[in-house]
């Protein structure tokens, strides 16, 4: 079971920086992705609401990249966003073993 992210399910208790995890985790699974953008607090915050954060985040892919709707499966590409997310997630936070 993945840990649900704080940011989407509910308005957030703290603002939204730029250096949050849950963002720096976003951006590196864009370039992970080799998709070119990067999302900043602003982005963030348009996104916190009802529904998975893959609908959300499909919801903000027809908005703000309509073209990759043309080419791709925009829910399947949000679900890979996130799967991205949630190991370049628990790979930061993981203790190193030595």
């Amino acid at each position: 079971m993945t840990r649900p992210s704080t940011i989407f399910h509910h308005a957030p208790a703290r603002p939204i920086l730029e250096t949050d995890p849950e963002l720096e985790a976003y951006n590196a699974a864009f370039e992970e992705l080799e998709l070119d953008w990067h999302w900043d607090s602003a982005t963030m915050r348009e996104l916190v609401g009802p529904g998975s954060e893959a609908e959300r985040i499909a919801g903000w892919l027809r908005r703000h990249r309509p073209h990759l709707a043309k080419a791709y499966d925009v829910d399947a590409l949000a679900r890979e966003i996130v799967e991205a997310r949630d190991r370049l997630r628990v790979g930061a936070t993981s203790p190193h073993r030595h």
